[in-house]
């Protein structure tokens, strides 16, 4: 049994969860592969094709072009108003250095839009060019063969921190207003023009993926989740759907019971009973863009893991012309099992129904529960759904490999439809 991850994020699948039971031996061989059932998978217009820039008149090559396509100069001139008026409203104040003595702050100077570009300039430095001290950025002793001289001709060290310390997003607050602002809020508004605009200079291309990600924050915040097997073990977690890893849509997360995904469509959890995390697909994929769907019916293929995919979900996706494919685990995490019970009791819709949602199919669990190590390599079984409009999979690799699709059957070319099946499940 692999040992459990110490963790505050309840959507983590922990390493147990396909530990196979004592009294679950394989007493008998496994069953051979037998002759797939007949399916229809969604039909999804050919060609495939690759998300591209869709640009307006700018020059491809010019990299400041393309970062003043997202950070306009109205938008950093907004940016310049509110961090001048949080600085008025927050004036420094005298302070005692580590000998006791009274300092007096210098005064703070309005900042600009160019000064704000200069300053965002700055910081994405620092992040392609890390250093363990701040102040390794304005002295002239190189270190580990790097030169900041980009920073020192063009900003200096203080005025940085200045920025850096009074920098807001949104309008600030009266100091006297006590009311509690998660930073969802703070940054919402900016948050939608940037999403418009992400979405409005790429045009997407086939294969789209779901996924969470997490954007490092170390500071104090309720909100950040910590996750040790994760590249960025700490941060605030993120819902996206990206193409060839450029994010499209996002929603935000919220830590604690009863919260989640910020924002999220209530009509997929009560009116249709997903859970939060399987609400959070079909809330990204359908979004709309000047009145029309963003991702257009029998367009685009979604490549899930396992803490989203199920039968009901991608029925679902079918029914909106979304093709999907992904892993699956056979068990439930904690929180869809609370969300799943918390339904049941609430909705009277939901209440009168005593079968749980169809899980994979039964045999197929078991080749991996039980027979997995029996099994040899590329050896391929199939399943449908009750209602026929999932294919469901089991397939040996290292080890059994269980996942659904509503777009491919497995008959054509066995081999090459494997490849491109794991090697999309693997992004």
């Amino acid at each position: 049994m692999g040992r459990k991850r110490s963790s505050n994020d309840v959507d983590l699948v922990q390493p147990d969860q396909y530990v196979v039971p004592k009294n679950k031996k394989a007493k008998i061989p496994p069953p051979e592969p037998w002759p797939l059932p007949n399916f229809d998978p969604l039909v999804i217009d050919f060609p495939y094709t690759d998300g591209a820039p869709n640009l307006p008149h700018v020059d491809p090559t010019d990299p400041l072009a393309l970062f003043k396509l997202i950070w306009t100069d109205g938008l950093l001139e907004e940016l310049a108003a509110h961090t001048n008026e949080y600085a008025r409203l927050h004036p420094y104040r005298k302070y005692k250095d580590k000998n006791r003595k009274v300092r007096t702050p210098r005064k703070w100077k309005p900042t600009s839009a160019r000064e704000l570009l200069t300053f965002l300039a700055v910081t994405i430095h620092m992040g392609l060019s890390p250093e363990r001290d701040i102040e390794e950025y304005w002295t002239t002793t190189r270190k580990r063969g790097v030169d900041h001289f980009i920073v020192r001709e063009n900003m200096g060290k203080n005025r940085w921190q200045q920025i850096d310390s009074k920098l807001h997003i949104s309008f600030p607050k009266d100091p006297d207003d006590k009311t509690k602002e998660s930073p969802f809020d703070k940054i919402a508004t900016l948050s939608d023009t940037i999403r418009d605009r992400f979405r409005r200079y790429w045009k997407p291309g086939t294969h789209l993926a779901v996924d969470e990600t997490i954007v490092r924050f170390t500071g104090r915040a309720f909100e950040t989740v910590n996750i040790p097997s994760k590249p960025t073990p700490e941060g605030f977690k993120i819902w996206v759907v990206a193409d060839q890893g450029y994010i499209l849509d996002w929603l935000w997360h919220a830590k604690g019971d009863k919260k989640g995904p910020v924002d999220l469509d209530e009509y997929w959890t009560k009116d249709k009973g997903f859970s939060k995390t399987q609400a959070v697909v079909l809330d990204l994929l359908l979004q709309e863009l000047d009145g029309k769907r963003y991702f257009h019916r029998n367009k685009h293929i979604v490549w899930l893991d396992n803490l989203f995919t199920s039968v009901k979900l991608l029925h679902q996706l079918r029914e909106e012309g979304i093709g999907a494919a992904g892993t699956v685990r056979t068990t439930k995490t904690r929180r869809e099992v609370v969300e799943e019970w918390d339904a049941k009791c609430m909705e009277p819709a939901l209440r009168s129904k005593k079968d749980p949602p169809e899980q994979i199919d039964r045999s197929l669990a078991d080749l991996k529960l039980v027979h997995s190590s029996q099994i040899e390599w590329g050896k391929l079984y199939g399943r449908l759904s009750e209602d026929r409009s999932v294919m469901e999979f089991a397939w040996k690799d290292a080890d059994v490999v269980l996942f659904m699709s509503t777009v491919d059957s497995g008959k054509f070319t066995k081999n090459k439809a494997l490849r491109v099946l794991t090697s999309y499940i693997a992004r």
